[in-house]
């Protein structure tokens, strides 16, 4: 466990993650009930993360592969993605591209235990919430998923006006 107020973060632009509601011990308000899906092929890395993002309300789903995810045939669609960088098979980033081809809005943020200057750069391109670096503090990671349920709350929808 790191000590309280450490913070390994390597956090990404967007303003609400910059500017977000932790300040000092105050504590984070997400929506209740929020599905997370985590992928990364540390099966630790998964159990920790459920755990951590169960405790904070939220309903969580994990998968070992970017493929695992593909072919799971899940029909209730996340409402953050938690994506690890580096993966057997098909990579974070390449998930990410995957989910973007399909029509996916869906905010991502990815982990890694990795220094990848290249990867990071590519992240943000891509408009992920953020980029932290094994390993974060819990408060890193919370922060991150609010901001991420936050983005797609204010993301458009495709709205039918055509009156039928």
């Amino acid at each position: 466990m790191l000590p309280q107020g450490t913070v390994y973060l390597d956090a990404i632009s967007v303003d609400a993650f910059a500017q977000g509601p932790l300040r000092g011990n105050m504590c984070i308000v997400v929506e209740s009930g929020a599905m997370i899906f985590v992928v990364d092929d540390d099966l630790s890395v998964r159990k920790a993360l459920k755990r951590l993002l169960s405790s904070a309300g939220f309903k969580v789903e994990t998968f070992g592969s970017a493929e695992e995810l593909l072919t799971s045939g899940r029909q209730e669609l996340p409402d953050v993605f938690v994506i690890d960088v580096r993966m057997p098979g098909l990579s974070g980033l390449d998930l990410q591209k995957a989910l973007t081809a399909s029509g996916s809005r869906i905010p991502v943020i990815f982990i890694t235990a990795y220094r990848d200057d290249q990867a990071r750069a590519l992240a943000k391109e891509a408009g992920a919430v953020a980029f932290l670096h094994k390993p974060f503090d819990d408060r890193a990671l919370l922060e991150a998923v609010e901001t991420g349920i936050t983005r797609k709350a204010f993301e458009p929808r495709d709205v039918d006006h055509s009156g039928q």
